[in-house]
This record gives C-alpha cells, sequence and structure tokens, in this order.
C-alpha cells in the first residue's frame, strides 16, 4: 500500500445566496521528499512575503481573497512551486444558478460529502490517505469531520487545522479560489472584475497548460490535464448529493 498525504479546503459557501459558486480543493502529495521539500520552499516564501508586507506570523497567510498589487509577485512565486513538485490537485466546483438546493445541505454536510468523493475518485485502492482539512465549525449533533472521514476506507486518519499553520491547506485555498473566480468571471455570476485577481489567474493557467477551468454548462465531463502533475475540475450538475 501506498501512502499518501491530503490536504482539503474549500472556497464560497452554499448558505450564502450571494455566492452563487462554491467548491472544494484536494492536493493530494505521494512523495515525502518532495512534501518536505515543497513545505521548505513554500514556507520561505511566506516568511518573505510576511516580513515585507510588514505583518505578523501569526496573521500572515496566502488566501485568494487577500490578493492584491501589494502581494502578488509572493502568489505567483507559490503557485509556481506547485508545478514543480509531484503532486496532484482536483477541484469539486458547484454553480448554484438555476438549481433547487435541499434545505438540509448545509456547509458542513457539503464539506464532507465533498470530500468523501474528491478522495474516493482520486485515490486508488492501492492507497491509504492522511487527511488534513481546513478547520470548519461544526453543528451542534453533528458527527464530527474526522469521524466521518474515518469511515471511508482510504483514509488513514482525518483532522482539521486551521489553514493559517499549514502553506498546503493556504495552496489550496488560493487554487480552489482562482477556479471558482474562473466560473463566475466566464458565467457571469455577478462576479466583479479585479484585475489582481485576473492577472493571477492567468498566470496559474499558464503554469498547468489550461486555457480555462469551465466546462460547457450542462457538461459532465472533466477538464484536466497532466502538465506533468495531474490537475483536474469537475462541476457538480445535480440539485443535491446523494
Amino acid at each position: 500500500m501506498r501512502k499518501c498525504l491530503g490536504f482539503i479546503d474549500g472556497s464560497g459557501n452554499i448558505t450564502h445566496d450571494t455566492q452563487t459558486v462554491f467548491g472544494h480543493g484536494f492536493l493530494k502529495l505521494t512523495s515525502v521528499v518532495d512534501y518536505h521539500l515543497l513545505r521548505e520552499e513554500l514556507e520561505k516564501i511566506r516568511e518573505r512575503a510576511r516580513n515585507k508586507l510588514g505583518q505578523t506570523r501569526k496573521n500572515f497567510e496566502f488566501k485568494w481573497y487577500k490578493v492584491g498589487l501589494s502581494n502578488i509577485d509572493y502568489y505567483k512565486e507559490f503557485i509556481e512551486k506547485f508545478v514543480i513538485y509531484n503532486n496532484s490537485f482536483h477541484a469539486l466546483i458547484y454553480d448554484k444558478h438555476g438549481k433547487d438546493l435541499h434545505k438540509s445541505w448545509g456547509a458542513y454536510h457539503t464539506y464532507f460529502e465533498h470530500s468523501r468523493r474528491l478522495i474516493k475518485k482520486h485515490v486508488s485502492k492501492s492507497e491509504r490517505i492522511y487527511i488534513i482539512a481546513d478547520a470548519d465549525t461544526k453543528p451542534e449533533g453533528d458527527t464530527s469531520y474526522e469521524e466521518q472521514m474515518g469511515n471511508v476506507h482510504t483514509v488513514i486518519k482525518a483532522e482539521m487545522l486551521k489553514s493559517q499553520k499549514s502553506v498546503f491547506l493556504q495552496m489550496v485555498d488560493v487554487l480552489t479560489g482562482a477556479i471558482c473566480y474562473d466560473f463566475r468571471k466566464e458565467r457571469g455570476r455577478g462576479e466583479a472584475r479585479d484585475e489582481n485577481k485576473l492577472d493571477l489567474l492567468v498566470f496559474i493557467k499558464e503554469k498547468v497548460n489550461l486555457k480555462t477551468f469551465v466546462p460547457k454548462e450542462g457538461c459532465e465531463d472533466y477538464i484536466e490535464v497532466h502538465n506533468p502533475n495531474h490537475l483536474s475540475v469537475k462541476e457538480y450538475l445535480i440539485g443535491g448529493l446523494k
């Protein structure tokens, strides 16, 4: 059995009517050596960015919504490391436009269901994975994320962690945020034009050799590339999860 490490984070929120597109990303690392080397590289970039921008270690982290003129060069460095090391990234995106969502389909339930589906699709039967997910608030009475993920047969263990403690969770946030931004922009879902975010989006597409992250509406196919890392985007086309 090959052991892997996975990081899961989301962008947007299903319960907010103004956020028409939301999704979750899954970064999968299969090499212990690459994990340590990549973490060291990403931490160095974060430290330089923190010092340059005059922010504290506790408060500074890479987040899609924080992309701006003063920090975009550091974001580009951050993303550039993604394509150098052995890893894969997969996103599951939901466009709420024109869909009647089930009332019980809340943010926490969606987090688990998207995580489960991403792992089921992208972790093989011959692999076992340790999952680290961005911490989210558990509704009272619900089963914990860690316990629910423990029922997925390929998962060794799952835990939740604040994103500022993991550069890998921050990587997932930025990539997933960029993909959701592309969806809103291409489909006219009320996304205000932001030149810095658009600049970073174009940069990411060039690095992974894709012209768009957005499939035609109603298309069930994945958008994916191996360049050499595997990156895929899948849109949910149903009104709820089964």
